[in-house]
C-alpha cells in the first residue's frame, strides 16, 4: 500500500479494510486423487541422532526414499554451499515433496564428513503429512563410518515398521493435563547441591518455578499446567553465583498423558555458564514438527541519568519480555551504574521474538541508595540494523517520588543504526502487521505521520471487538528509508483504547517520550449542566498536539451535574501545555466548569484550564459546539520540586558505615597496604547545621570483604543534610606512603540513607603536597554543590627565602563552609620576586564556598624569623571576578619555642563583586495581558511578560494602581511570578 505527498514535511494515510497477518500459518497443499492422475505428497523426514558420546557429526548429506511405485531421487539435506550438523540426541526435521511413492520399502542415506567424523544414526522416521497419515520407521542404530576411498558413505536402511493413523484417531488424542516426567543428568555437581528451579515456557504462557528435585538422572514429576506446546526450559539459580558451572549430560521430558517426549540440546552445555557466574540458563525444546528456537545474545546498554545522585552501586536486575516469552530475572553483570554513564551487559536467552517491554528493578533501600534511569537500549546479536529503545526517565528510589523500586518499561520503538537520507517527500509503502489475537479482521483505521511521530487510530470497531497491531513499517520507494513502529497493543479493547502514538526515532538524536496525560473534567453543579453527548478533546503544547480524541464513556454517569470525570490518554510528549480544545457532539447542552491535566510521571506538571462555559448545539447543525481554553495555571508537582540546600533536614546523628573500595587491578599486597594506610585517614563531614570534628579511622571497627574495607563511625550530633565530605591525612611525615582511593560510600545504619562516589585519587595529591580532597554529597532532587579550583595569590616581602623552614596554612571560609587548613608553601605557581616585593600563586581544589567572608592564617617555623605579609587575593580559576581581597599588612615574628601564630583576616573588599548591588527592579506598567484585552476583570487570571536584571531569589514585591476611574477599587487574590531562567515559581498571596 502506498501514498504520495506534495509540499508537506510528513503525511497522513487513511487505511480502510486493510489487514495483514504475520502469524497465519500457511502450509503446502497436499493433494490426493482418486482418479488415475499422478498425485504429489509431502513427506516429513525425522532423522534421530543417537545420544552417545561423539555421536554428532558435521558434513554433507542426501536422502533417497524408495517405494513400491518409484523413488524420490537424491534430495540434499544441507543447504547449498553450506554444511549441516547432526547434534547428539537431536531430531532433525526435513520436508520434501515427491510424486506419490506408494508403500515405502527402504531409504538410502549418503553422508560425507568434513572432519573425519563418525555419525551415529539411530533411526529415520518418515511421515506422510496428508491422508492416510502413514508413518514409516527405518532403524539403523549404528555408526556411519568415514571410508578412505570414497567421498560419500551410502547406507541402505530397510523398513522396520509402519503404522497408519486414521483422520478420526489423529484428532482424538489423549488430552494433556500438563503433567510431565523429567530427567536431568549433570556432572560436576557441587557437594553442597544448590537450589535449582525450573520454569517451563510454552506457546500459551509459562509455568510457575518448581524445584529440580535431583540432578542424577532420577525421574521426578513436573506440573506445568496449560502452557501450550513447550518451547523452552529456564533453569534458575536461587543462591549466589557458583564457583564453576554444572555440566549437563542429559535432559528429557515425557508427558504422562499423551506419552509425548521432548529432548533438549545438551552437547557442551553448562548450567549457569562455565565459570558459574550466571543465574539463568535456557534451553530450547527440540520438537519433531518444527525447528527449535535459536539462542540469542542480547546486548543491554543501560543509560544512567545526569541528575544529582543519579548513580547507584546496587545490583540491577532486568527481565526482557517478547512475543515468545521472557528472559526470567537477570542480574546485569556490571559493578557500578554511575551518573551519566552507559553500562553494557550481555544476556543470553532463547529467542524472545520481537521485544515488547522490560522490567527493571533493584533492592537497595534508603534515601540516596536509589537510581535515576534514563533509558535501556537492547541490541540483538546477528542483527546490526536496529536497536530496541525503552525510555524510563524516572527514579527507582525508596525515598523519592512514588518510592517505586521497579519500573516496567514499554517499548518506545526501534531505531536503525544508519542515518536517514534527506529523501522524505514522495511515495512511501506502508506495511501493517497484526497477530492472531485480533477479534476483528476488517478494521477501519487511519495512520497520521506528522511532527516527528506516528498516530494510529481505529475509527470504527464493533462492540467487544479488538484489533492487535504488532508493527507498522514505512519505507520510501526511492531512498529505501525504513521507519519501524512496534505498537504491540490492542485497539478498541475493554480499556477503550482507540489511539496510539509513537515517535520517529533517529540515531544520534534525542528520543521523545510517550507520556500519559490524566484529565480531570468538572461539570457545573447547576441543574441541567450535564450532557449525554459525545465529548472530544485535543491537547496543544509547544511541541505539537494530541489530535482529536474521543473520551470513551464507562457507564451512564459521565458528565453529570457537579461530577468530576477522569480520563487518560497517551501521546508523544507535546511539551508545556498551552491550550485544550473541547468539542461536544449532538446532544443536550453542557456546562463545562474546568479541566485539570496532570502528567502521570512523577516529575510531571499540573495544568489548570478554567472554562465556566456552556457548550450548546449550533442552530445550523453544521458545526459542533466547541471551545478553546488557554492554560490558566501551570504548577510543578510538589513531590518532585528541587529543594535548596539545607531546606529539607536529614538527621545525620548516629552510626554510619564507610565503605572504601580498591581498584580491580590492585594486587593483594596493594590491598593490605591500603588497609594499613587508611588508619591514617581523617574525615570531616559538613551539613546544613554545621560540620563535624575530624573523624580519624584509627582504632575504628574494621570489616574486610573481597574488594572492600568497611569502617563504622559515629556522628555524635545532628549535622542536618550532609552536603560535603573532606578526606585527608593526619600528617605529612615521610614515613606515610601514598593512599589510593577508588570508591567511597557512606550509609546510615539506621535510616539506610546512602551516598556513594567514585573518587580515583591518591593522597597526598603530590609529594609533600596538599593532603586534602573534597567532594560534594549528592542527594536525589537536591541542589548539589560543585568542585571548583581556587587561585590564592599571596603578596609578601620575605616568605620565599625562609619557605624551607616555615609552615603556613590558610583556611578559607564562605557561605558553604570552609576549605580546612591548606598548605601555602608546597607547590607555588607564578612566583615573582623583586627587591622589596614578591608574590606567588597557590592552587587548591575545594567544594564551592559561596560568598567568601574570611581567611584564617596559621604560621609556624623551625627557626626564628620575621614574615612580612601584605595581602591575599582569592578568585575562582575560571572566572575573572569576583576577586576577594584580604588586607594583612603585618610582620609576624615567629619563634619555634612558642605556639603557632593564628590570625583571622576578614574580606577587605571585593573587586567586581555583587555585594553592593541593588537587588530591586525598576517599576513595570502592567497593561497588555496575554489572555484578555481588558485585564483585571472579576475572577480572571491575567499573564504579563517582563524583563529585568538578575535579582536572584525573590523575597517580596510591591504592587499598586493609580486609583483613577469610577469604583476603582480592586481585590487582588495573589500574584505568581515564574522565573524562566531558573524554571522556578514564586507565589505572593494578597487577599485584600
Amino acid at each position: 500500500m502506498s501514498c504520495e505527498t506534495e509540499n508537506a514535511p510528513w503525511f497522513s494515510v487513511c487505511l480502510k479494510h486493510y489487514f495483514f497477518s504475520l502469524y497465519k500459518h500457511v502450509s503446502w497443499e497436499s493433494r490426493c486423487c482418486a482418479t488415475t492422475l499422478v498425485s504429489v505428497v509431502e513427506y516429513s523426514i525425522n532423522l534421530h541422532t543417537g545420544d552417545l558420546k561423539k555421536a554428532d557429526a558435521t558434513g554433507e548429506a542426501y536422502l533417497c526414499i524408495q517405494g513400491e511405485r518409484t523413488d524420490s531421487g537424491k534430495r540434499w539435506l544441507n543447504p547449498r554451499n553450506s554444511l549441516i550438523t547432526f547434534a547428539r540426541g537431536q531430531v532433525d526435521v526435513f520436508k520434501i515433496k515427491a510424486v506419490y511413492l506408494g508403500k515405502l520399502k527402504q531409504v538410502l542415506i549418503g553422508f560425507k564428513s568434513t572432519k573425519k567424523d563418525e555419525w551415529f544414526l539411530e533411526k529415520i522416521v518418515i511421515k506422510e503429512v496428508s491422508y492416510p497419515f502413514s508413518s514409516h520407521v527405518f532403524v539403523h542404530n549404528d555408526w556411519i563410518n568415514k571410508r578412505p576411498k570414497k567421498d560419500f558413505v551410502e547406507v541402505m536402511i530397510p523398513l522396520k515398521e509402519m503404522s497408519v493413523t486414521s483422520p478420526l484417531t489423529k484428532h482424538v488424542n489423549t488430552k494433556s493435563r500438563g503433567r510431565w516426567q523429567m530427567w536431568v543428568h549433570c556432572m560436576q555437581v557441587p557437594e553442597d547441591t544448590p537450589d535449582v528451579q525450573v520454569v517451563v515456557f510454552g506457546t500459551e504462557g509459562k509455568s510457575s518455578s518448581q524445584k529440580v528435585q535431583n540432578l542424577n538422572d532420577n525421574p521426578f514429576l513436573l506440573t506445568v499446567g496449560h502452557v501450550g506446546d513447550i518451547t523452552k526450559l529456564s533453569f534458575l539459580l536461587s543462591s549466589p553465583c557458583l564457583e564453576r558451572g554444572i555440566k549437563l549430560q542429559k535432559l528429557r521430558l515425557k508427558d504422562l498423558d499423551t506419552k509425548q517426549e521432548l529432548s533438549f540440546p545438551t552437547e557442551a552445555q553448562c548450567l549457569f555458564g562455565e565459570d558459574g557466574s550466571e543465574t539463568v540458563t535456557e534451553l530450547a525444546a527440540v520438537r519433531p514438527d518444527k525447528a527449535p528456537l535459536r539462542e540469542v545474545l542480547y546486548s543491554v546498554s543501560v543509560h544512567t541519568g545526569t541528575l544529582p545522585a543519579s548513580g547507584t552501586d546496587a545490583d540491577i536486575f532486568i527481565t526482557i519480555f517478547g512475543e515468545q516469552g521472557d528472559s526470567c530475572k537477570r542480574r546485569l553483570r556490571h559493578s557500578c551504574f554511575e551518573k551519566g554513564q552507559v553500562s553494557i551487559s550481555e544476556v543470553r536467552a532463547v529467542d524472545l521474538g520481537q521485544l515488547s517491554k522490560v522490567l527493571v528493578e533493584h533492592s537497595n533501600v534508603g534515601y540516596g541508595a536509589g537510581w535515576y534511569l534514563d533509558r535501556i537500549v537492547i541490541h540483538e546479536s546477528g542483527k546490526n540494523d536496529s536497536q530496541y529503545i525503552f525510555l524510563c526517565q524516572q527514579w527507582l528510589d525508596s525515598g523519592v517520588g512514588d518510592a517505586q523500586m521497579e519500573r516496567m518499561l514499554r517499548l518506545l520503538g526501534k531505531v536503525r543504526n544508519e542515518m536517514l537520507t534527506e529523501k522524505i517527500h514522495g511515495t512511501w509503502d506502508v506495511f501493517v502487521t497484526t497477530s492472531d489475537i485480533s477479534s476483528s479482521t476488517n478494521p477501519k483505521m487511519s495512520l497520521t505521520v506528522c511532527g516527528g511521530k506516528v498516530r494510529l487510530e481505529i475509527e470504527e470497531a464493533g462492540e467487544g471487538q479488538s484489533w492487535h497491531c504488532r508493527e507498522v513499517k514505512l519505507q520510501h520507494r526511492v531512498s529505501k528509508n525504513l521507519l519501524e513502529f512496534p505498537f504491540c497493543r490492542n485497539f478498541a479493547d475493554d480499556k477503550g483504547e482507540r489511539v496510539a502514538e509513537l515517535p520517529v526515532l533517529i540515531v544520534n538524536s534525542p528520543f521523545a517520550p510517550v507520556k500519559s496525560y490524566v484529565l480531570y473534567i468538572t461539570t457545573g453543579a447547576s441543574p441541567g449542566s450535564g450532557t449525554d453527548a459525545d465529548v472530544y478533546v485535543m491537547l496543544q503544547g509547544i511541541l505539537g498536539d494530541t489530535g482529536k480524541r474521543k473520551l470513551i464513556r464507562k457507564g451512564d454517569d459521565n458528565f453529570t451535574e457537579g461530577k468530576v470525570d477522569v480520563f487518560q490518554l497517551e501521546a508523544v510528549d507535546i511539551g508545556t501545555l498551552q491550550d485544550i480544545v473541547v468539542e461536544k457532539g449532538k446532544g443536550s447542552d453542557w456546562l463545562l466548569e474546568k479541566i485539570i491535566v496532570k502528567e502521570l510521571a512523577t516529575a510531571g506538571t499540573e495544568t489548570l484550564f478554567m472554562a465556566q462555559t456552556w457548550l450548546k448545539d449550533r442552530c445550523d447543525g453544521k458545526r459542533s459546539a466547541s471551545v478553546t481554553l488557554n492554560a490558566t495555571e501551570i504548577q510543578e508537582r510538589k513531590s518532585t520540586s528541587i529543594c535548596p540546600l539545607g531546606k529539607e533536614q536529614m538527621n545525620s546523628e548516629g552510626r554510619w558505615r564507610i565503605y572504601l573500595t580498591k581498584h580491580q587491578d590492585e594486587t593483594k599486597k596493594d590491598f593490605e597496604k591500603l588497609s594499613e594506610n587508611i588508619s591514617k585517614l581523617v574525615m570531616v563531614f559538613y551539613g546544613s547545621n554545621g560540620k563535624s570534628n575530624p573523624v580519624s579511622m584509627e582504632n575504628k571497627l574494621e570489616h574486610q570483604a573481597k574488594n572492600q574495607i568497611t569502617y563504622d563511625i559515629n556522628l555524635p550530633s545532628d549535622l542536618g543534610m550532609v552536603y560535603k565530605v573532606r578526606l585527608g591525612l593526619q600528617s605529612l611525615e615521610s614515613s606515610i606512603s601514598q593512599l589510593s582511593l577508588h570508591h567511597f560510600k557512606m550509609q546510615n545504619t539506621s535510616t539506610l540513607d546512602t551516598f556513594s562516589l567514585t573518587i580515583n585519587k591518591t593522597l597526598p595529591l603530590s609529594l609533600n603536597g596538599d593532603r586534602w580532597i573534597e567532594f560534594p554529597v549528592e542527594w536525589p532532587l537536591k541542589e548539589a554543590l560543585s568542585v571548583v579550583t581556587y587561585h590564592l595569590t599571596v603578596f609578601s616581602r620575605n616568605i620565599l627565602t625562609d619557605r624551607s623552614v616555615v609552615h603556613m596554612t590558610a583556611c578559607i571560609y564562605g557561605t558553604y563552609g570552609d576549605t580546612g587548613d591548606r598548605s601555602l608553601l608546597w607547590s607555588l605557581q607564578n612566583v615573582q620576586q623583586g627587591d622589596d616585593n614578591e608574590s606567588f600563586l597557590v592552587i587548591m581544589d575545594a567544594v564551592e564556598l559561596g560568598e567568601v567572608d574570611k581567611v584564617v592564617l596559621v604560621i609556624s617555623s623551625k627557626k626564628d624569623c620575621k614574615l612580612d605579609i601584605k595581602k591575599l587575593q582569592l578568585k575562582e580559576s575560571v572566572r575573572d571576578h569576583p576577586i576577594y581581597v584580604f588586607e594583612v599588612n603585618e610582620a609576624f615574628s615567629v619563634d619555634p619555642n612558642k605556639p603557632e601564630i593564628q590570625r583571622e583576616i576578614p574580606v577587605s573588599f571585593v573587586i567586581g563583586g555583587d555585594k553592593q548591588k541593588n537587588d530591586k527592579s525598576e517599576v513595570f506598567h502592567l497593561s497588555q495581558s496575554l489572555e484578555h484585552q481588558d485585564p483585571f476583570e472579576k475572577g480572571m487570571v491575567d499573564t504579563f511578560k517582563i524583563k529585568t536584571k538578575k535579582l536572584g531569589s525573590l523575597r517580596s514585591i510591591e504592587i499598586g494602581h493609580d486609583g483613577k476611574g469610577f469604583a476603582s477599587g480592586w481585590f487582588l487574590e495573589k500574584v505568581e511570578i515564574m522565573d524562566a531562567s531558573r524554571n522556578s515559581v514564586y507565589c505572593f498571596n494578597c487577599n485584600r
